[in-house]
């Protein structure tokens, strides 16, 4: 493959990386490292257009002035490096940082204000050299300046904080990942040591210090994106396992992740959730109701609660439901959270108990407290109306002799029947109530 394409192929591949990035850089709340590292690739690609054309250059002048171009954008590389590894590592020394900053800012200035750039005194000569494969490219020949040698050294400079911080960053964790790392930064010192023995004319080769710029910028594309797989992996592992159904919405409504029980709840047939909204998945009135609470969280930028049904399976269950903003770190909110928790359960025990606290739990009837009530409206509506109430209390002989000759199952059984034949008599307004074995007493409003 020629040069000059191999160099094009690996410009297309920085650029995809860098709008991968960007867009996770998006994603994220603050997240600087992305970000950075897509600007290092949309820089890379353009250097290494520039790169491309003093390759193909037919004078000097057009030349130098690619070569020229080609090292603005390596400064400006450079400098973005060292702030991405300060991101990526935790290993944020200011001082050195802003000194970084300051060089390559000098060094590009310098290289646009002197005639030739920072690399050359003079005009260089254009050397053609023809490949082993018949491809010819343009080669600058001249006296290098001390600005080429600061660049060097700048340059060697940011790769050792590049190295020392990722070994800073394995001691903590002995991950794959810095060694990968490691590997692009050898691979790109490697080819920029080649491209000085081109330059010196030590050796005559295609110098390979653009594809050390390329390659590094693979690799750490390679590196950034597995690590992201892999935390995105663990993250659903963990919340595949949580006993709730749990999503993450964008402010825009479009879900980013979702957990197996929530897939389960909200579309049992499985179709892919993520990437789709409310709109897409719900009844109408229901979609009403979620942007309601989304709307409500986003406005106060705190939590909402509420309770919700859901048919699953022909069966119907409530669900306690927490929605919450997350917010980056200056407070704004960047997407929604939502927890649901099936509640189906503690709400029939707490129907239950409740009803057991007015209910006799044999018969059905209103217990003693339920009785209660019932005789004080009673009472207050006779009052009120001049009316009378009747009170009945109604036992019944010889139980005792059922329970201890049939037994007590066969007793219960025929106070259910007694109780079921007491309801059938009376009115609706009338109450009929169980105090205990076999005791009931009924009341009996505008009786006379």
């Amino acid at each position: 493959m020629p040069v000059v394409h191999l160099l094009y192929f690996l410009a297309g591949l920085c650029a995809y990386a860098g709008l991968s990035h960007f867009l996770i850089g998006l994603r994220g709340p603050n997240d600087r490292a992305n970000l950075l590292f897509s600007a290092i690739c949309f820089i890379g690609v353009v250097f290494t257009v520039f790169i491309v054309v003093s390759l193909q250059a037919t004078t000097a002048a057009e030349l130098v002035w690619a070569n020229r171009t080609s090292l603005a954008f390596a400064e400006i590389y450079l400098t973005l490096l060292a702030w991405f590894m300060a991101e990526y590592s935790g290993v944020r020394p200011q001082p050195l940082l802003l000194g970084f900053s300051a060089l390559f800012a000098v060094l590009f200035i310098a290289n646009l204000a002197l005639p030739y750039g920072v690399q050359f005194q003079d005009m260089p000569t254009l050397k053609r050299m023809r490949l082993p494969w018949g491809e010819e490219i343009s080669l600058p020949a001249g006296a290098t300046t001390g600005w080429a040698e600061l660049n060097v050294l700048g340059s060697l400079a940011v790769v050792a904080y590049a190295v020392y911080a990722l070994i800073r960053l394995y001691r903590h964790g002995h991950r794959s990942s810095e060694r990968r790392m490691w590997s692009g930064m050898g691979g790109h010192r490697l080819c920029g040591a080649q491209g000085s023995l081109v330059r010196l004319g030590v050796i005559e080769f295609v110098p390979l210090g653009a594809f050390g710029f390329l390659v590094l910028i693979i690799v750490m594309s390679v590196v950034l994106s597995s690590e992201i797989r892999q935390r995105d992996e663990r993250m659903q592992s963990i919340l595949d396992h949580v006993p709730a159904a749990v999503y993450l919405k964008d402010l825009g409504g479009r879900y980013l992740l979702v957990n197996r029980f929530f897939q389960r709840l909200l579309n049992p047939s499985g179709r892919p959730i993520i990437g789709k909204t409310n709109q897409d998945l719900l009844a109408q009135e229901r979609v009403a109701v979620f942007s309601a609470h989304d709307q409500q969280v986003l406005s106060t930028n705190s939590f909402v609660e509420s309770e919700d049904t859901a048919n699953l399976a022909g069966e119907v269950s409530t669900y306690h439901v927490i929605t919450f903003p997350l917010l980056s770190k200056n407070g704004r909110p960047y997407a929604i959270c939502g927890i649901a928790n099936d509640v189906t359960e503690r709400k029939k025990s707490e129907e239950r108990l409740e009803w057991l606290k007015n209910f006799d739990q044999l018969t059905g009837l209103p217990n003693r407290v339920l009785l209660q009530d019932h005789f004080k409206y009673s009472l207050s509506m006779a009052q009120r109306g001049g009316d009378n109430v009747a009170v009945m209390f109604l036992d019944l002989d010889n139980f005792k002799n059922i329970n201890d000759t049939l037994g007590h199952t066969l007793g219960d059984k025929f106070l259910i029947e007694t109780a079921k034949r007491l309801r059938d008599a009376i009115r609706d307004e009338d109450t009929v109530s169980r105090l205990g074995g076999d005791e009931f007493i009924l009341i009996l409003p505008r009786t006379d």
